[in-house]
This record gives structure tokens, sequence and C-alpha cells, in this order.
């Protein structure tokens, strides 16, 4: 009924990305696909990508140990806290300052 959500938002998701210094120093942006775990007390059982782009740049590497650290919101169905599977766009942007 509920997906889960992480627990204060893709802030708390970003706050755990490192940009990978190759495509920072190439000034790449890119975008992973994750999918990802979550059991019923809200920990990242299992992630694994999807898909990648650019691949093989370090995004998925970085977008792979910060989901691993954050903490969910569990998924509900019928008032009850489950295991289920999503997705997650892990998205890499660079910020000019």
């Amino acid at each position: 009924d509920e997906a889960p959500q992480i627990k204060g938002g893709m802030q708390a998701l970003l706050k755990h990305l490192r940009y990978p210094r190759v495509a920072q120093n190439a000034g790449m942006e890119g975008i992973v696909f994750l999918k990802v775990l979550v059991n019923e007390n809200g920990i990242t059982e299992r992630a694994e990508i999807i898909k990648a782009s650019p691949p093989n740049i370090g995004f998925e590497e970085s977008a792979l140990e910060a989901i691993k650290k954050v903490t969910w919101k569990p998924a509900k169905q019928r008032d009850r806290d489950i295991r289920v599977q999503v997705s997650i766009p892990v998205q890499f942007k660079l910020v000019s300052s």
C-alpha cells in the first residue's frame, strides 16, 4: 500500500554521495538506476545496479555506497511493515559555484 521512503528524503542520500573524481575533472554528469531490497526494519538488504549512464566512471560504486548508508521508512501493506524491492534513480549533477 505504501512504498518505502528514504528517511530524510533524497537530501539524506545526497549527503552520502561522493562525486567520482575522474568524472568531476572531466566535467561529466550521470545517472545510476539501482534495484534496492528494503527489509521490514528499514534497512537496505541488497542493492544492485540496473543501469549506469555513462558506465565505468565510478558513479556505480558511489551510488551503491550511498544507498547502503541510508535508512528507510519501511513499506507498508495493510498496516504491516513489509520487505520490498524498489528501483531508485541516483543522479550526479555538477554544481557550478
